[in-house]
C-alpha cells in the first residue's frame, strides 16, 4: 500500500479476525473511552475517568503477556525516553513538595470540602502521578498495538465511527432545542445559549469535537481503500461538526480549530475549504446577532478584561514565583489556590475555593506551576522530538497521519491555553499514540 499525493490506498478489511489481537481490542476500547467523558462524576468510577481505567487494563494485559511469554517490552518510539525522563522529574518534584518545608501544603487545604479521598492533600499528588503514568503507558501501548497498516486503519475507521456518533448527538441537540424547543442533554441558557452535548460543559464538549475533526478531514482528503465511509458521508459529518462546534461558543476550541486549519490550509482541497467557509458564513449570517453577542463579545471581553479565568492564571503565576524550578508538585495547584488568591485583590472574584476545585485554566501555566520551569522545558523537548519525527519519517502514511492526528494535536494544544490538565485527557493521549503509530509505519510493512 502506498500513498499518492491525493490518495491513501489500503487493502479492505476482509478477514478482520486476522488483524485483531488483545492489544488491538484494548486500543479500540481506548478509542471509545476518550469520548466517554463528563465534567462531573456521572461518567467516572471513583472519580477515575474511563480512559484511565482502560489504561489500567492495558497495564494488566502487558503484565500478563510478560508472565506468559517471559518478555515485557513496548515498541520503542521517539517520545519514549523524553516521556520517561519527564515522568522521573515529575516524581522528584512531587517528592520535593513533601520533603521541603517551604513547599508544604497550607493548613487550610485540609479543610476544603472537596479535598477528601484521592483529592486530599495526602493523596492528590500521587493520584495525578498515576494519571500521568497511565497516559504515558497508553501512548506506548497504542504504538505497539498498531504495528501494521491494517490495524492502524481499522482503529482510524472505528474512531471516525465513534466520533460521528458524538457529532450527531450534538447536531440533534442543537436542532431539537432551536427549532422544536426540546431539550436533550445539557443546554446552558445563561448568560447566553450554549450547547454542551452529553458532557455537561460546552468547552469540554468542544474539546471532543476538535479532537478528531482533522481525522475526519484527513479521511476525506486522503481517500483510502477499505474506508467505511463514503466521501459524501464525511462531508456531511464535517458540516455537522462545524455547526455543533460553533454552537458550543467555546472560544478556545474554535480558535484551536481555526489556527490548525490555517496551518494545514495548503493540504485541503479547494472544495473542502469552500464548503467549510460557506457553512460558517451561513451560520454567521442567519444567527448574526446571537453569534455577535455570544461569541465576538465574549472573545473581546476575555481578552481585554480580568475575569475568573484570568484569575486562575494569576494564581498559577503566583505558584510559579514561589516554586520556580521544581513547582508545587503535580496535581497540587488547586490546594494552594485560595492562599495565592488572597494576595490578589480582585473585586470580581466569585470563586468558592472551599467548595470547588479551582484548576488553573491554562495547561501550560498549570504544568509549570506544578513541575516548575524544568518540567516545562522537558515538556517542550518532548514536543520538539515529536515535530522532528514528522520531518524525518519516511513512512508512506506520513501525509495522512500528519493531517489526521498531527492536526488534532495542534488544535488541542492551542485550546490548552484556556483549558486545564490537557496532558491527562484521553483524547489528547490517544491522538499522540495514533500520530506516532502512523508515522512509524514503514513502506514495506505489509497489511
Amino acid at each position: 500500500m502506498e500513498i499518492a499525493k491525493n490518495s491513501l490506498k489500503a487493502r479492505s478489511f476482509y478477514g478482520i479476525p486476522e488483524i485483531i489481537s488483545g492489544r488491538v481490542l484494548l486500543t479500540a476500547l481506548f478509542a471509545a473511552s476518550v469520548f466517554i467523558i463528563s465534567n462531573d462524576n456521572a461518567l467516572k468510577i471513583a472519580s477515575i475517568s474511563v480512559s484511565s481505567l482502560v489504561a489500567l487494563l492495558m497495564v494488566a494485559l502487558f503484565i500478563a503477556e510478560g508472565l506468559i511469554t517471559g518478555t515485557q517490552a513496548l515498541k520503542p518510539h521517539p517520545l519514549q525516553k523524553p516521556l520517561y525522563i519527564l515522568f522521573a522529574w515529575t516524581v522528584a518534584s512531587l517528592l520535593a513538595s513533601h520533603i521541603i518545608p517551604s513547599k508544604f501544603m497550607p493548613l487550610e487545604a485540609y479543610s476544603f470540602s472537596w479535598a477528601t479521598g484521592i483529592n486530599s492533600p495526602s493523596y492528590r499528588g500521587y493520584s495525578f502521578l498515576l494519571r500521568l503514568f497511565l497516559s504515558i503507558f497508553a501512548i506506548g501501548f497504542v504504538v505497539s498495538a498498531l504495528n501494521t497498516r491494517s490495524r492502524f486503519l481499522l482503529i482510524v475507521n472505528i474512531t471516525i465511527m465513534l466520533y460521528a456518533m458524538v457529532v450527531f448527538y450534538g447536531i440533534a441537540q442543537v436542532f431539537l432545542f432551536i427549532f422544536l424547543d426540546i431539550s436533550m442533554g445539557t443546554v446552558l441558557t445563561a448568560p447566553y445559549l450554549r450547547f454542551a452535548g452529553y458532557v455537561g460543559e460546552p468547552q469540554t464538549f468542544g474539546l471532543l469535537l476538535i479532537s478528531m475533526l482533522f481525522t475526519s478531514i484527513g479521511a476525506l482528503r486522503h481517500r483510502f481503500e477499505g474506508c467505511w465511509f463514503s466521501q459524501n458521508s464525511l462531508k456531511i459529518l464535517l458540516i455537522f461538526t462545524v455547526v455543533t462546534l460553533v454552537f458550543t461558543f467555546s472560544i478556545s476550541m474554535i480558535t484551536g480549530a481555526l489556527i490548525t486549519t490555517i496551518l494545514f490550509l495548503k493540504r485541503f482541497r479547494l472544495r473542502t475549504v469552500f464548503l467549510s467557509v460557506s457553512v460558517t458564513g451561513a451560520l454567521v449570517y442567519v444567527f448574526y446577532d446571537f453569534i455577535n453577542d455570544a461569541l465576538i463579545a465574549k472573545l473581546f471581553s476575555e481578552l481585554t478584561s480580568k475575569n475568573n479565568r484570568t484569575l486562575t492564571w494569576e494564581i498559577g503565576y503566583g505558584i510559579i514565583s514561589m516554586n520556580p524550578f521544581s513547582g508545587a508538585g503535580i496535581g497540587q495547584s488547586p490546594l494552594m489556590a485560595k492562599t495565592i488568591s488572597d494576595g490578589i485583590n480582585l473585586s470580581f472574584n466569585s470563586l468558592d475555593f472551599d467548595a470547588y476545585r479551582v484548576a488553573i485554566l491554562n495547561s501550560y501555566i498549570e504544568w509549570t506551576a506544578e513541575t516548575g520551569v524544568i518540567g516545562l522545558l522537558l515538556l517542550a523537548f518532548a514536543g520538539y522530538r515529536a515535530y522532528g519525527f514528522a520531518k524525518i519519517s519516511g513512512s508512506s502514511m506520513k501525509d495522512f497521519t500528519k493531517l489526521a492526528f498531527g492536526g488534532s494535536l495542534i488544535a488541542q494544544l492551542v485550546s490548552a491555553n484556556s483549558f486545564g490538565s490537557i496532558f491527562y485527557v484521553g483524547c489528547f493521549n490517544f491522538a499522540i499514540g495514533m500520530y506516532l503509530a502512523g508515522l512509524g509505519l514503514d513502506r514495506d510493512n505489509k497489511i
